[in-house]
């Protein structure tokens, strides 16, 4: 199944992807550090983004996170967001970072992304990708 396509229980959210929570992730108190959890938060947003636009982008801003519940070595935690906003040259997801054995929401956050060139400078996303994006969002 393409994974644009598939959509979790929570209304608009995607799942975007799954990480499992190794032993290299852990802090000295036996919970994940929270890094670990901002760095699969960024790389799926990331993915998501370009897959979403069509082209790079890069992280211009994240959100304030708060970390709600610890994560334990061997939990399996799904990321799951949608298209919060679309500009001509960005695109804002909503993302939670979700424990699947307890379906406790680990954290949530916003991150925007800018598209842009190899050189790293800021493009406009292509309108029809703009407005398929708006459609399937809700955001028009």
């Amino acid at each position: 199944m393409n994974q644009d396509k598939e959509f979790c229980d929570e209304g608009r959210k995607e799942l975007i992807c799954s990480k499992l929570c190794k032993t290299s992730d852990l802090g000295v108190s036996g919970n994940v550090f929270g890094g670990v959890i901002l760095e699969w938060l960024d790389e799926a947003g990331g993915i998501f983004a370009v897959k979403k636009i069509g082209g790079a982008v890069v992280t211009i801003k994240v959100s304030e996170v708060l970390f709600k519940v610890p994560v334990h070595e061997r939990d399996i935690i799904d990321i799951i967001g949608f298209v919060k906003a679309i500009g001509t040259t960005s695109i804002t997801l909503e993302l939670d970072a979700i424990n699947i054995s307890t379906e406790q929401t680990v954290c949530t956050c916003e991150i925007k992304f800018v598209h842009v060139n190899e050189k790293g400078e800021k493009l406009p996303i292509p309108d029809e990708r703009r407005e398929i994006i708006k459609k399937l969002y809700g955001l028009i």
